[in-house]
């Protein structure tokens, strides 16, 4: 009997394993956070990443529009914080879909996980968030800068600017680390 308990076990320990490994075919490791055993699983073309399945506790989530580049040093980024201060920790991708001399193009998911639900929440573009919040009118003498309820005003000339330096409002270049 003993000998047929232990069978029966070993069998359903390798076809569940089996079973894990035909969920993900084609796919390989692209991210992993260990400590929180979530596992980030793609496809691999000539270069990019695509086809996302996300793997946490054991339940497989799939993001087929997902991309990211296949170099190493720009892999997705995973993390498990509570960035809303909710007492709830939230799921935060960093996906890299392209790069190249001062441009760097990346977009971050950001994930709600409760009991029986994985919920994707909008992250508003950076940019939007701060047309949103920041007004601002520049004339060859002074800037008008105003960021929420704060007023902020520049005196131009003292900064020694060509004129065809200042615009009409302020300006982003290819370069933005938030």
């Amino acid at each position: 009997m003993k000998k047929y308990v232990i069978f029966i076990i070993t069998s359903f320990l390798v076809i569940a394993l089996i079973k894990a490994k035909a969920t993900i075919p084609e796919h390989i490791v692209v991210a992993t956070a260990d400590k929180d055993h979530i596992t980030i699983y793609a496809k691999k073309t000539d270069s990019h990443y695509q086809d996302f399945k996300i793997d946490l506790n054991g339940r497989v989530y799939s993001r087929p529009y997902w991309m990211n580049v296949t170099n190493r040093a720009y892999a997705p980024q995973v993390y498990y914080e509570d960035i809303n201060k909710d007492e709830r920790k939230e799921l935060i991708i960093i996906l890299t879909k392209g790069y190249g001399t001062g441009v760097l193009d990346q977009e971050v998911h950001v994930f709600h996980i409760d009991h029986n639900r994985f919920e994707e929440v909008l992250v508003d573009q950076p940019m939007a968030i701060v047309n949103k919040n920041i007004k601002s009118s520049l004339t060859r003498s002074k800037a008008k800068i105003i960021i929420g309820k704060k007023n902020y005003v520049i005196n131009v000339k003292e900064l020694k600017l060509l004129p065809e330096t200042i615009f009409n409002e302020i300006y982003f270049g290819s370069i933005i680390k938030i």
